[in-house]
């Protein structure tokens, strides 16, 4: 299948299995073509029509960086998305919690 868009792999083994798609073991992206793998081989989809639905959907994220959870700190905390309070974002910029995760915007292998 191929991709015109920026995706988060990981995250979109997720979405996939969330959707029902078969993708055997797992994704795997060679440029811009997305395959699943079966019996440690890539192949097709055996629902294409279902995958490209979830990867038209897909919006990539990744973490949010250490300068973004600085500013969002800096934020009252009314202001701050989902209510993160000061000990929560301390957490996450130390590691002991997961980050936020936030679109891929502009990224420099394929704008967005």
């Amino acid at each position: 299948m191929k991709i015109n868009k920026v995706i988060s792999l990981d995250t979109l083994v997720e979405e996939m299995v969330a959707a029902g798609v078969d993708i055997g073991q797992g994704l795997t992206l060679f440029e811009d073509d997305l395959f699943p793998y079966f019996n440690n081989q890539p192949g097709s989809f055996p629902d294409e029509a279902a995958a490209q639905v979830v990867v038209d959907n897909h919006i990539a994220t990744r973490p949010m960086s250490q300068d973004e959870l600085a500013t969002l700190y800096q934020l009252p905390q009314g202001q701050r998305t989902g209510g993160i309070s000061d000990e929560e974002i301390q957490a996450m910029s130390s590691g002991l919690l997961p980050r936020p995760r936030v679109p891929i915007v502009n990224s420099p292998i394929m704008p967005t």
